[in-house]
């Protein structure tokens, strides 16, 4: 056995909900439970605003300069 917590195949937000009881439910009931699970999924939060925002921001570009422009520059 390792220690710490492995999860395969767990939707973290689902339709737009953050799942955050599963998902501290998934980060105690082991073995070997997260050390901190609230910083955890605090770091999750995180992560899933800053994809929310590069998407908001591609988006944007897309919009004022198209997609094939933007699609060129990411090649």
């Amino acid at each position: 056995d390792e220690e710490g917590v492995l999860f395969d195949n767990f939707r973290v937000v689902d339709r737009g909900r953050f799942r955050e009881e599963e998902l501290e439910a998934l980060l105690t009931d082991h073995p070997y439970p997260a050390r901190n699970p609230a910083q955890n999924i605090a770091d999750l939060k995180a992560q899933i605003a800053a994809n929310e925002k590069g998407v908001a921001e591609l988006r944007k570009m897309v919009a004022h300069f198209s997609l094939d422009v933007v699609a060129a520059y990411m090649g």
